[in-house]
């Protein structure tokens, strides 16, 4: 709890002092005090969401991620488990979506469907 409570301050005081220059690298960052997990969205030049998802008080992708193209669109949608992707990924591409499933950032299976069908592309 104590290594917890003391990353929290840290994170805190490079959130206020990070603020002003992620708005020049473009991204935000925030601390998720009910899941512990450092929310992070990325922006293009023009201010649409590039990509956005969340990192582990040790630093690794952890949730889901989703990129999006320079319009707004959603290019990929995917899970990490503590740096690992996992489960299935969808990557949409322009007639249909991939859909990829990991372990452990491994390829398991490989699939083509109509982007319809998925209902976590909406």
């Amino acid at each position: 709890m104590k290594k917890i409570f003391l990353l929290f301050i840290s994170i805190s005081i490079f959130s206020y002092s990070a603020h002003t220059s992620a708005q020049k690298e473009n991204k935000t960052i925030e601390y998720n005090q009910f899941t512990e997990l450092i929310d992070i969205t990325y922006f293009y030049d023009n201010g649409v969401i590039q990509q956005k998802g969340s990192f582990n008080i040790n630093g690794l992708p952890h949730g889901e991620w989703t990129s999006y193209n320079i319009s707004g669109k959603k290019l990929c949608v995917g899970n990490y488990s503590n740096g690992l992707k996992q489960g299935k990924w969808y990557f949409i591409l322009p007639t249909e979506v991939q859909t990829v499933d990991y372990y452990n950032s491994k390829i398991i299976s490989v699939k083509n469907t109509q982007s319809e069908d998925i209902a976590a592309l909406k």
